[in-house]
């Protein structure tokens, strides 16, 4: 394929909206594609091995061969080295034969061993050509713990865990749980997907590699009753009428993310009216420390809540990067913009998590989770968390029982 047929004109986006290319920018990936730098002698990036000489292949017309090159490395500290090879004394790797001239490429080795880090070379042959060259240099082997020890550990996507007593997604209870059952097997660490923000108004969009940020946590993996506020009589009222819904949850063979917002929604926001004492304080003081960020992410949840996520159906003060958005809100949403389901509750979840974990447990965790299904947005300013909007998710759960075995099996009922 031609580089003009490779660049397309036109790409559907994550809300599904067809999106045109402009001009300007599809003729310059066609420029950048046709067009070589025609005085690089080199390939922009080489990747190594700690330990190994630094050898870089050249590619110049055999007439040239007579010239030096003058080189330089510099590291990520800003250390530099230089020097000059003459070409003449290098190995020829290959020739190609262009019309009446030869092309030559040389295998030119600098006085230089590489550790392992990344470093910057350039290359000029006078005015015959230059190069600048990404330079990687990989470690001989894996980092290995000291000693003979070996270490091992389970992959766990948090959402996909069933248990007995969560609401019909995987938790921060069960996180711990799974950690207790990994510990006591010999198990140093536990690997978990991403936990970033899910779409409040849109919680089957559940991709964890696609959220509505990565600053903060995922309202959903809330363990609701390990809350203290869940104590209040309000609150264990509400838990007590939702019981036949979580349960109908729980035995789902697929996450159904929205029926999961509808319970967890209102058993929040009764958390939050709740608080009292040093809880209302260390939430005061959540807020403050997470600044204008937080600020803003709780604004923009509540924009996308009354306008949808698709941000051409916002007004156009709302919609500019930098703009102040108090303005776009009734004043009944600026109230309430900065919600439980918003921090409250992960932040008061994630430490009743962390004093429960046991000695065994993993002291780190790895984010690992296939992507998920992106489906279209809901209508403009529907709020599924407040009326279902959306049919079940497709996610397979994973049996927390088969985890003492180390084994994950997919259940569907």
């Amino acid at each position: 394929m031609t580089p003009r047929e490779l660049v397309g004109e036109r790409y559907d986006d994550a809300l599904g909206m067809v999106r045109i290319v402009p001009a300007a920018t599809r003729e310059a990936f066609i420029a950048a594609l046709t067009t070589p730098d025609p005085t690089s002698i080199a390939a922009p990036t080489r990747v190594l091995r700690e330990g190994d000489p630094l050898s870089i292949d050249i590619t110049l017309e055999a007439e040239h061969w007579d010239e030096s090159v003058l080189w330089t490395v510099t590291d990520v500290l800003g250390n530099v080295k230089a020097g000059t090879v003459p070409l003449r004394d290098t190995p020829v790797v290959k020739f190609v034969q262009r019309g009446d001239k030869t092309v030559d490429t040389r295998r030119v080795t600098l006085p230089f061993t590489v550790a392992s880090n990344v470093y910057r070379a350039t290359l000029d042959v006078r005015t015959y050509g230059h190069a600048g060259i990404d330079i990687i240099a990989a470690p001989q082997r894996a980092y290995l713990p000291p000693g003979d020890m070996r270490v091992w550990g389970l992959a766990v996507q948090l959402y996909t865990l069933r248990s007995q007593r969560n609401w019909g997604i995987g938790d921060f209870g069960d996180l711990v749980r799974i950690c207790e059952i990994a510990g006591d097997a010999g198990a140093s660490l536990v690997g978990i997907n991403p936990l970033h923000a899910s779409h409040r108004s849109d919680p089957e969009s559940a991709s964890p590699y696609a959220p509505t940020s990565r600053r903060f946590l995922n309202w959903l993996a809330i363990d609701i009753e390990a809350l203290p506020e869940a104590r209040d009589p309000d609150v264990q009222h509400y838990i007590a009428s939702v019981s036949d819904d979580v349960a109908a949850l729980r035995a789902k063979p697929f996450v159904d993310y929205t029926g999961v917002a509808m319970v967890k929604a209102p058993a929040l926001k009764l958390c939050f009216a709740a608080l009292s004492g040093a809880r209302t304080e260390g939430f005061a003081s959540y807020v403050a420390a997470g600044g204008e960020a937080l600020k803003r992410f709780a604004i923009h949840e509540a924009l996308v809540a009354r306008y949808g996520r698709n941000a051409a159906h916002w007004p156009k003060r709302c919609a500019r990067p930098r703009a102040k958005p108090w303005p776009c809100l009734p004043a009944k949403n600026r109230a309430r913009s900065i919600s439980p389901c918003t921090c409250s509750g992960a932040r008061a979840n994630s430490s009743t998590a962390s004093r429960r974990q046991p000695k065994r447990t993993a002291s780190r965790c790895t984010a690992t989770s296939p992507s998920a299904s992106n489906p279209a947005a809901p209508k403009r300013g529907a709020d599924p968390t407040t009326s279902r909007a959306r049919a079940s998710a497709r996610r397979p759960i994973c049996s927390i029982r088969t985890a003492k075995t180390g084994a994950c099996r997919r259940s569907r009922r």
